[in-house]
Parts: structure tokens; C-alpha cells; sequence
């Protein structure tokens, strides 16, 4: 109802009104970080972007991800062109306010996704607020510096999609969200399973038609990925871009201190993890 829209625009608003508030929050270094991928994938020719090692900021999320911060360094040039230099070492204060503010910009559609999902429906109203005042996304995004609520547009348009039954729009937009950043690779077996399962299987046991229906998903997710490691595949060069997605030879856990300490505690949070099921189990038992 327009009522609740007026609410659900209000607290959009707001949110976005409160992170303008932190823009002048301080400099991480995944700000030194994305402003050296921008001088990348504005500096360089493709076939450099995942070979350059100039600096240990290596460019290593997937190539649609190296697309938009190509946009981005278009209007960072015009701001400051010292911020597409592949020499420049320091992130300047107008870089880091364009930078924070196009954070911010991919959080509108991040919110405008959340209540296009629930449909302006007042007793969904408290469960899209609760989304978008989620303070672990406003910690990462805001304070500290990710753009994954560009990610997040789309995995809940394609949940969107998915809702709405078009199970084709959801795979495109959902391979989307992993070539832009390919940690949501965790999710992709219990999106893929579900789609199979509601898509594939939807007159039944009927083997032309589900041969027909997976073929298409394949096809749509094949594409995304054929327009994204495009370059790549034509020239040949796989290697150096598998080796930035999936570092097993310098360590999937990234930065000097990860070895130590965040390793210890990714194996002790599995453990918890363990540890608290099988007592569940053990005591239902």
C-alpha cells in the first residue's frame, strides 16, 4: 500500500542519510586497495590485469568485478587522475569520498532490491528493515570497505526472479553475483538445486522436457560466464586469472597475519560448529 511504501522509503532513506555519515570513516586498506584496482583496469590492457604485481594489492576477484571498477575509474579520472596512476601509493581524500560514495550508491540498489522483494507488504515490512540495518554489511561496506552490496542487488533480484517463477532472469542474475564475486560460489549448489528442482522438474518425470529446461539454465549460465572471461578465453592466458581466483599455492586465506591467526580461528570456529550439532543430536537422541 502507499502507506508502506512511505514507511519502507523513509527507512531507506534514513539508511542512506546515516552511511553518508561515515564516509569520513577511516582509511582501510581495502580503500588503498580498490583505489589500486581502479589504476589497474583503467592503466592496463586486459591481459595485465591479473598478471600487474606492482604492489601486494593484485587484482583478484573476477572479471565483471574488474568491469565495474573499470566505470568507476572512469569518473575517478575525471575527479582525480592521480587515482588511475599504476605509481600513485596513497588514496587521496576526494578519491576516498568518491569511493565511499559509490558504496553508498550500489546500497540504494542493494535497498532498492530488498523492498522490491517484499512487495511493499506490511507484515514483511519489519523483515526488509531488519535486511538493510543489517550492521555486519554496514560494518564491512561502510566502515571498514567492500562493495557487496552491489553483490547483494543481485542475489536478491534473483531471488526475486525466482519468486516470481522466471527461473532463467534468476540464473542470469545469480551467475552474475558469483562472477562479480566468486565467494558466493558457496551458494551456487543450493541455488542450482532448488532451480533444477522447481524449473526442470516442473511437468514431472518428463525427460525431453527436463533435458529442454536444463539445457536453457546451462546456456544462460554459460553466457554470463563466456562475456566475462571472454579475453581470457580467447587468448589462451587461463592460468594467471585461476591462479588470482584460487591462490592454493600462496594460501586461500589472504594478508601476512591470516596464516596465524585467522587460520587458527577459521579451524576452531568449525570445531564450535561441530561441537554444538553433535551435542544437539546427541541429546535429542
Amino acid at each position: 500500500t502507499q502507506s508502506t511504501w512511505g514507511f519502507m522509503e523513509g527507512i531507506g532513506l534514513s539508511v542512506v542519510l546515516s552511511k553518508l555519515l561515515l564516509v569520513p570513516a577511516y582509511n582501510s586498506t581495502d580503500v588503498e586497495v580498490h583505489r589500486h584496482w581502479l589504476a589497474i583496469t583503467h592503466s592496463l590492457p586486459l591481459e595485465m590485469w591479473y598478471t600487474e604485481n606492482s604492489s601486494q594489492w593484485t587484482f583478484d576477484y573476477p572479471p565483471l568485478f574488474g568491469w565495474f571498477q573499470y566505470i568507476l575509474s572512469i569518473f575517478s579520472a575525471l575527479l582525480d587522475p592521480s587515482s588511475v596512476d599504476i605509481t600513485t601509493t596513497t588514496v587521496s581524500p576526494i578519491s576516498q569520498i568518491y569511493l565511499r560514495l559509490s558504496v553508498i550508491f550500489c546500497d540504494i540498489l542493494f535497498t532498492w532490491a530488498v523492498f522490491r522483494h517484499f512487495n511493499g507488504n506490511k507484515s514483511r515490512t519489519i523483515a526488509a528493515t531488519l535486511v538493510i540495518l543489517n550492521a555486519a554489511l554496514i560494518i564491512v561496506d561502510n566502515i571498514h570497505f567492500q562493495f557487496n552490496g552491489l553483490i547483494f542487488f543481485f542475489l536478491v533480484t534473483s531471488i526475486t526472479a525466482v519468486e516470481k517463477k522466471q527461473y532463467i532472469f534468476a540464473t542470469i542474475l545469480f551467475t552474475v553475483a558469483v562472477n562479480l564475486k566468486h565467494t558466493f560460489l558457496c551458494m551456487a549448489p543450493t541455488f542450482a538445486v532448488f532451480v533444477i528442482r522447481e524449473y526442470c522438474f516442473d511437468d514431472g518425470w518428463n525427460i525431453r522436457s527436463v533435458i529442454t529446461r536444463a539445457t536453457s539454465l546451462g546456456f544462460s549460465s554459460l553466457f554470463i560466464f563466456v562475456i566475462a572471461f571472454g579475453p581470457w578465453m580467447r587468448s589462451h592466458n587461463w592460468s594467471p586469472v585461476i591462479e588470482r581466483l584460487f591462490p592454493f599455492g600462496r594460501g586461500l586465506c589472504h594478508a601476512y597475519w591470516a596464516p596465524n591467526f585467522w587460520a587458527i580461528y577459521n579451524v576452531l570456529d568449525i570445531v564450535a560448529a561441530f561441537s554444538v550439532f553433535f551435542f544437539f543430536f546427541f541429546a535429542v537422541v
